[in-house]
């Protein structure tokens, strides 16, 4: 239960880490080859005693993490996205927390009239990966496809999209097909640890790359993204 956050929407975030091949980059040992994990003393957040978790990344690909997680229940209480000189970028934490107790089935129901979830932005399974008409070049190590969707934009045209993840980051890559009077040049704006770098690819459309991923690995990965031949 969180205050001011009713449950009126599907969080896209839950779809990718339940996805099979999220679940097989978790458990993954590999990880390790892009990420130093180590334990880092305690903490008290929310009046609770929490063990405090460094991730660190390996390369200048990925950001890194600090976790402070509860003694007794391994609960988050504290996460933070650091960059590579160890500056927070994005830092969020409990304030109030209770945890257990029992939860009255009425608050597991939406409160927004009418909320229900779209269905045009379900995930596509495996065997329409087919249509799909361009790809990515180059990743950054570690990062495996974990969903695709297709969607139509605001605009009305058609939009595709692939999600990557490497265990712990995601990033997503959008292909919107526009005609030539719609597109503007390359452009980037960030807001915490999240980044989106847009840049035109005629006469195919536009490329967006959205996550928390360094900004230089966003533009990496869209001008990465090649199209097949018509």
């Amino acid at each position: 239960l969180r205050m001011q956050h009713p449950l009126d929407c599907e969080h896209a975030g839950h779809r990718v880490l339940s996805s099979p091949a999220a679940a097989a980059s978790l458990s993954n040992p590999g990880i390790a080859q892009f990420y130093a994990v180590e334990m880092d003393g305690t903490e008290r957040i929310a009046n609770r005693e929490g063990r405090r978790l460094r991730i660190s990344p390996r390369d200048p690909y990925r950001y890194g993490m600090t976790l402070v997680l509860d003694t007794d229940s391994a609960l988050p209480l504290k996460a933070e996205t650091t960059d590579g000189a160890g500056r927070v970028l994005e830092r969020v934490q409990f304030v109030e927390l209770v945890v257990g107790g029992a939860i009255p089935a009425a608050e597991m129901f939406s409160t927004a009239p009418g909320a229900r979830i779209d269905a045009s932005h379900a995930v596509l399974h495996n065997d329409e990966a087919k249509s799909f008409s361009w790809s990515v070049s180059w990743l950054p190590p570690g990062f495996a496809e974990s969903a695709r969707e297709r969607r139509q934009g605001d605009s009305g045209l058609e939009v595709e999209t692939r999600m990557f993840t490497d265990g712990l980051a995601v990033f997503s890559v959008f292909v919107e097909h526009q005609s030539d009077a719609d597109v503007t040049g390359p452009g980037q704006a960030a807001q915490g640890a999240t980044v989106a770098y847009v840049t035109p690819r005629l006469p195919e459309g536009v490329v967006t790359v959205v996550g928390e991923i360094p900004p230089e690995t966003a533009r990496l990965v869209a001008n990465a993204v090649s199209f097949a031949a018509p």
